[in-house]
């Protein structure tokens, strides 16, 4: 017997194929995982990263975080978070993206309530301050070899910049100082300049003016040294930038020249704890006791250097100590224009203590 084997054809219609691959498609979609919403996050926010991820300023990788690595949310932008990593006894300040926190983030939520639109205040520690400060006065030191009158400034104000990370100079700039010295008096007046240009002797610039009340001052420098300053526009950035600013100012400031550098920033009543002892500078400490100061205004309630940014305005405020004169406590108030690090500065008596000082 002769068998016949027949050969049936299906011929599935283009328009079912594309429909069936579009379901699967779909299918395949819904049950990945759905990425992270940074609209989700609030500044505060504690998250855990899922993978590895680039710490990035601009397009610079500061560092690689590895995958587990906990933070807390400073700053969000758009898809981006911004991060403080601590690093070798510091802090390095950069953005992560959102995707790097997918497919299961855990998020702990600390910040303000969902639908607040106040603006965010950070604090910070008067100490960290003050180790900056004593590391800027001692590159600012004015050798013995200086001369008197005006004279170009044996000294780097750019190692001072360096200092005050995440603030930087930026690229097609440079710090150059002139030094007015006059035996054991004295200050300087640094310039931000194009990288290149000229910087001449200070006698080409006064017309035989050598006097402390006329600083010379090169045709490309800018008019305020901090056009020439870039950062990351943290919260921590606009209050190193108020003290980079004043400690410049101060550059080789010496005996009757200093003003800035008597001044103690504090973050806790200072007639609170302990009294100073013989060992202590007294030019560090109000005088007690605190009863024989007059206020100008209300005490504060908390004397914490205090950033507070709405929008794209950043605002500094903190209190300083000053034994200069009549003894006093004051208030300082700087508010930032958007984009920039220039600032407008407040500056106010608002306790005044009995002791004078003269030098």
């Amino acid at each position: 017997m002769t068998s016949t084997h027949s050969t049936v054809q299906f011929r599935i219609p283009g328009s079912v194929f594309v429909t069936g691959m579009l379901f699967l498609f779909c299918m395949t979609v819904y049950l990945m995982p759905a990425p992270l919403n940074a609209a989700e996050i609030a500044v505060g926010d504690e998250i855990v990263l899922k993978r590895a991820a680039p710490l990035k300023l601009g397009r610079e990788t500061l560092l690689k975080l590895d995958k587990g690595t906990k933070l807390t949310v400073q700053k969000v932008n758009g898809k981006y978070l911004q991060v403080a990593v601590p690093k070798e006894g510091e802090e390095v300040w950069g953005w992560i993206h959102s995707r790097y926190l997918e497919p299961e983030t855990e998020i702990t939520t600390s910040g303000p309530p969902a639908g607040n639109t106040s603006a965010a205040v950070q604090t910070f520690s008067a100490a960290e301050i003050q180790k900056l400060r004593q590391k800027a006065e001692k590159l600012a030191l004015v050798p013995e070899a200086t001369p008197d009158g005006w004279s170009k400034s044996l000294l780097d104000p750019m190692k001072v910049a360096t200092l005050f990370k995440p603030l930087r100079v930026k690229k097609n700039y440079q710090l150059k100082a002139y030094q007015f010295k006059e035996e054991f008096n004295g200050n300087g007046v640094v310039w931000a300049m194009p990288v290149g240009a000229t910087f001449p002797e200070p006698s080409e610039l006064l017309e035989g003016e050598n006097n402390l009340f006329r600083a010379p001052k090169p045709g490309k420098a800018l008019d305020n040294v901090m056009e020439a300053i870039e950062g990351d526009r943290t919260a921590k950035s606009f209050l190193l930038a108020s003290i980079l600013k004043r400690e410049l100012d101060e550059f080789g400031a010496m005996w009757h020249g200093a003003r800035w550098s008597v001044n103690v920033v504090l973050d806790t009543d200072p007639w609170q704890g302990p009294a100073p002892t013989d060992e202590d500078d007294p030019l560090d400490h109000p005088s007690r006791p605190a009863s024989k100061w007059k206020w100008k205004t209300a005490k504060p309630t908390d004397w914490r250097p205090t950033v507070t940014i709405k929008g794209n305005v950043a605002t500094v405020k903190f209190y300083t100590y000053s034994a200069l004169g009549k003894e006093g406590i004051y208030e300082h108030i700087d508010e930032y224009r958007p984009g920039e690090y220039r600032f407008t500065t407040e500056r106010k008596k608002i306790a005044e203590g009995p002791r004078e000082l003269a030098f």
